[in-house]
């Protein structure tokens, strides 16, 4: 995998824990002091997350090194470290960074976010869920119509709450981020002005010519803002 070096063993990794046993950790953790890490996109931290969970910068793979010498150099070896991510791949691979490093009590979400919110007791998860298909954003379990809706982003011009994510159309920029109906159009789903007034706004240079088609992954919103164009 890149960055992760040629004598990574992905074999040594922390150890799974069902949800029950996360929440029971969670439960008391003014006593077991964990620390707990989001090892996803800081957009998806955004979106939904576990309280008291740490907001980090990853974005890449190759990135992984860099933030476990971070955490070598300010976290007691011996601390409870619960890491959690998507549906557990990043996990696999942050968790063996921490244990070759020493770390001794290295646990990972078994199945990820995605077995947890299958879980009828939720209660230490805040927030939606960040899924890499055309909805985007969904309850943490998965369901549209679910009662566990819970908006908590807000929109990156205005911070009102919303749901809605773009990815910023210059494609010099590309960073994903919440927005509202009105700064989404206002902005030509760019997540600045200067983005928005980019020769790199292919939306803004060719809105005539962007095919609703090929915009399967963005979101009906998005398909609704270009039409407002």
């Amino acid at each position: 995998v890149d960055g992760m070096g040629d004598d990574f063993d992905p074999s040594k990794v922390g150890s799974h824990i069902s949800p029950e046993k996360w929440n029971e950790i969670l439960d008391n953790r003014e006593s077991t002091n964990p620390l707990i890490l989001d090892i996803r996109n800081k957009y998806e931290w955004d979106i939904g997350r576990f309280k008291g969970s740490e907001k980090q910068t990853l974005r890449l793979f190759n990135q992984f090194e860099d933030y476990a010498n971070n955490i070598e150099e300010t976290v007691g070896k011996e601390r409870k470290i619960l890491m959690y991510c998507t549906g557990g791949i990043r996990c696999e691979l942050f968790s063996a960074k921490l244990k070759e490093r020493g770390f001794q009590d290295v646990n990972q979400l078994e199945g990820g976010i995605i077995n947890y919110g299958l879980q009828k007791d939720t209660k230490h998860w805040e927030g939606n869920l960040f899924v890499f298909d055309d909805r985007l954003v969904v309850p943490v379990d998965g369901d549209e119509e679910s009662d566990k809706k819970d908006v908590i982003s807000r929109c990156w011009h205005c911070g009102t709450l919303v749901e809605t994510t773009y990815n910023c159309a210059n494609t010099q920029c590309n960073n994903v981020f919440p927005a509202c109906d009105a700064c989404a159009l206002k902005y030509v789903a760019c997540c600045s002005e200067e983005c928005s007034q980019s020769k790199y706004n292919y939306i803004k240079r060719n809105s005539k010519q962007v095919h609703l088609s090929r915009s399967v992954g963005k979101g009906d919103h998005f398909r609704k803002m270009i039409e407002k164009l």
